[in-house]
């Protein structure tokens, strides 16, 4: 399998309904709701998943737990799956790549700028991808007034920028740094006079609408939901700059687990959102439907990390430091 390193999801919930949703769907898995979890089979190997904390932006470590723990139940109890029931949730890349290495987790979802140093490390063959109508990718747009607003990326030297802080977004603001490399214009801190972060698409856009922001970056797919329900959006604001399609996240299965049981739990993680227990999970992650995708949809993104390590030497080698900064790997437990 060609190793990409080596060759050169919108729904969102308010905060109050997001945690009784994830409240209701930990006691539904965990307290004997629908058919009981089969537990694995004697010689047979066990699915373990694992996450990424960045996957989940905007949402408390409690939050988070309670979400993974409910996904890998509706996997196991609705496709009999051996699978373990605790997931781990990963605080830096090195702690995926250890965890890979040994064989102690099989699958795990990640930023695709993760997967960029992981796969420096060890070696992934599968791959799930969050998909809107088929497409795994999600474009990137500076919006600005149409009265009044910069004319080009020059024109935002000394604004206000407000930038979505999503999973979805995360090499948006990659993708700008590249832009204005290339473009001969300083580092985004130094070029803009504020950079704020929103976990809230529709904070960061309509500070841009009532002029307390000059420009936002934010997902080509939410603002197109925000135009559909408030049209005067689309008509005071304006693209700026658009970035072509980028795979943000994955779900990617080492190289060595057990092909017949991968080819399982794939064909399970396909399915989730054909169960209402299912949909309610993926609406905690931000996806519609889960399903496999070739490597080669990570090209664009992998040459944009290239590119942000060439034309950003520093920037770049403070990210990739700060993905290895913190320590440890933490068991997902019953109770936080």
């Amino acid at each position: 399998m060609l190793n990409l390193r080596r060759h050169r999801p919108y729904i969102w919930l308010h905060r109050p309904l997001r945690t009784a949703l994830v409240a209701a769907l930990g006691a539904a898995a965990w307290c004997g709701a629908g058919t009981p979890s089969p537990p694995p089979t004697a010689g047979r190997e066990t699915l373990r998943l694992g996450f990424s904390t960045s996957m989940f932006t905007g949402v408390n470590e409690n939050d988070a737990k309670a979400s993974i723990k409910a996904l890998a139940a509706t996997v196991v109890r609705e496709h009999q799956l051996p699978a373990d029931p605790d997931p781990l949730l990963f605080n830096t890349t090195g702690a995926i790549a250890a965890a890979v290495r040994t064989g102690d987790v099989d699958a795990v979802a990640m930023t695709t700028e993760e997967y960029c140093e992981v796969a420096r490390e060890v070696r992934f063959d599968r791959y799930m991808m969050s998909v809107r109508k088929g497409d795994p990718t999600e474009e990137y747009l500076v919006l600005v007034r149409r009265e009044g607003g910069p004319s080009d990326l020059a024109g935002l030297r000394g604004k206000r920028l407000s930038v979505f802080a999503n999973p979805r977004m995360a090499i948006g603001s990659i993708w700008l740094a590249v832009a204005l490399a290339k473009a001969g214009l300083p580092p985004l801190a130094e070029h803009c006079g504020s950079v704020t972060e929103f976990t809230k698409l529709s904070k960061a856009v309509l500070n841009v609408f009532f002029r307390q922001t000059d420009a936002c970056l934010v997902t080509r797919s939410g603002f197109a939901t925000m135009t559909e329900l408030n049209p005067q959006l689309g008509l005071q604001l304006r693209v700026l700059a658009a970035s072509p399609a980028f795979v943000p996240v994955l779900f990617a299965f080492r190289a060595d687990f057990a092909p017949g049981l991968k080819e399982e739990s794939m064909r399970a993680m396909g399915s989730v959102h054909t169960s209402l227990a299912g949909q309610q999970v993926l609406t905690i992650f931000q996806s519609g439907q889960v399903a496999e995708r070739p490597a080669a949809d990570l090209e664009g993104a992998l040459a944009l990390l290239d590119d942000y390590a060439r034309l950003c030497p520093q920037a770049s080698a403070a990210r990739v430091a700060a993905l290895r900064s913190k320590k440890g790997i933490t068991p997902v437990l019953t109770q936080p």
